[in-house]
């Protein structure tokens, strides 16, 4: 059975780490949940950002529900 624990996005991260261990316990990681590099990790212009982002969704990188 598929399943996934999400912490709302207000929370302290106390229970961010709970969330992440209860999805660890359950075997959502891999599965459900997939751990990726922050959404900001280099500092680009909008038009490169958005260029980018064209260019993953073309190479079929991105996963949409």
């Amino acid at each position: 059975m598929a399943s996934l624990v999400v912490a709302g996005e207000y929370q302290p991260a106390a229970v961010h780490a709970l969330a992440h261990a209860i999805n660890a316990s359950l075997g959502n990681v891999g599965t459900t949940l997939y751990y990726t590099e922050p959404v900001e990790a280099e500092s680009t212009g909008n038009l490169e950002s958005l260029r980018e982002l064209c260019a993953d969704m073309d190479a079929g990188k991105l996963i949409c529900c």
